[in-house]
């Protein structure tokens, strides 16, 4: 697969092509925030063009020789550039054309540094995005042309069919909100939330399908909920081929409503590197028709007794998490799947560490069921206690299949 930055460092990462890794860390480059812009680049443009600008870099006169160049977006040869303010720039040649440029000052991967230069020739430069003529003429501006001949392209703010990346961040970035950052999503397009916290007071909706919502990392990237009630906070909104990855989602003490919720059923689904916490509040809810759901290298505490539930979906998968729940008493579980034929739960750390759990995991008329490499913890089991329950339940389920588990209690086992 080509790619219009030739640097290997900036594949998209294995996990959104499927393609296996090789070379430099794919892994290590999903952290830096190149690869989606390179995305729709690609949409828009050849496989050489390696500068481009979204929106925004707009220039306008200023007072005499001077310009103003709008915040704004853009790549230059695969690092991210953002401005979240207006640029001032002075020293334009008098009665002569001048050509502005964005050139990069950046020398880590990690910096987003850029300077607005003005030269005499208007030929593509490797560095730098031609964004402007400037004319002057009698000690000002006579004419600002931000469409002159060999400037990279402009990829518009919003455009039906072409993905759209919009960065939230603390300072320079478009958006200070993750809630109307996402909001704002036409289908298809992606959302970076830079590292910081972020409180938020509602539910998150997400609006199309196809949408992917990315942290930098999941202990450094926080949506923190700060309605004390049983406000839902992200809703899948039952659309489909969403991905989330690398956030925490947390919730206020008192907070009673999900953390995350499919709304309506929900096709397609990866929760990857993700990080739940709530005290009452549940973590994962679906419960409608719905397939293909992943939920991998997640780590979920919660006090909710009702921790994870799923109903009615296919081909659901949870992979390699941590799964903690301190809640007490009968009716409580880690995860309940009811009629989700196709189910596998595998190479998962279950911590039930509340007093007396009834139930681990609940299974019910769940067709082709895999238990497979867990390990389930229960510190303070009550006799009566069922670590794993296979029900069939009304409905005829079959091929119930578990295997390699380790099953740890203290004190009375139970019923095991």
């Amino acid at each position: 697969m080509a790619y219009a930055n030739k640097t290997s460092r900036y594949k998209i990462p294995w996990w959104e092509t499927g393609e296996t890794s090789s070379g430099d860390s794919n892994e290590a480059a999903a952290h830096l925030i190149e690869w989606p812009l390179e995305v729709i680049n690609r949409a828009v443009a050849d496989d050489d063009c390696n500068c481009t600008v979204r929106d925004g870099f707009a220039v306008s006169a200023g007072a005499g020789l001077s310009i103003n160049v709008a915040a704004g977006i853009g790549q230059i040869e695969g690092l991210v550039i953002y401005s979240s303010s207006s640029t001032a720039k002075s020293g334009l040649t008098d009665n002569a054309d001048n050509y502005i440029y964005l050139k990069k000052t950046a020398t880590t991967e990690t910096d987003r540094s850029f300077t607005v230069e003005i030269s005499a020739s208007g030929s593509g430069m490797s560095d730098a995005i031609l964004i402007a003529k400037v004319s002057t003429s009698g000690g000002s501006v006579s004419a600002v042309d931000n469409d002159p001949p060999n400037r990279a392209p402009r990829i518009p703010a919003s455009t039906p069919g072409i993905p759209t990346l919009r960065v939230v961040g603390a300072a320079g970035a478009e958006y200070s909100d993750p809630k109307a950052a996402i909001e704002d999503c036409n289908a298809g397009d992606i959302v970076l939330i830079t590292a910081g916290t972020y409180n938020i007071a509602s539910t998150i909706t997400v609006p199309a399908d196809n949408i992917t919502i990315m942290g930098t990392s999941r202990y450094g990237c926080v949506l923190n909920f700060t309605a004390g009630d049983a406000t839902n906070c992200l809703n899948l909104n039952g659309k489909d081929g969403i991905s989330v990855s690398r956030l925490t989602i947390q919730a206020v003490s008192g907070h009673t409503g999900r953390l995350l919720d499919d709304g309506a059923g929900s096709n397609d689904v990866r929760l990857h590197d993700l990080y739940l916490s709530a005290n009452n509040a549940p973590a994962i809810y679906f419960n409608s028709p719905g397939s293909r759901v992943s939920i991998d290298h997640c780590r979920i505490a919660t006090a909710s007794p009702d921790m994870m539930r799923f109903q009615n979906v296919s081909h659901l998968s949870i992979t390699r998490c941590l799964l903690t729940c301190s809640a007490t008493g009968a009716s409580t579980y880690a995860l309940m799947a009811q009629e989700c034929p196709d189910l596998t739960v595998a190479h998962n750390r279950i911590e039930m560490t509340g007093a007396a759990p009834e139930k681990t995991l609940y299974f019910r008329e769940c067709d082709r069921a895999e238990l497979a490499d867990n390990t389930i913890v229960v510190t303070n089991p009550v006799a009566a206690g069922i670590y794993v329950y296979l029900r069939a339940g009304s409905g005829d389920a079959h091929y119930y299949r578990a295997h390699h588990n380790t099953i740890v209690g203290a004190g009375d086992v139970g019923d095991g």
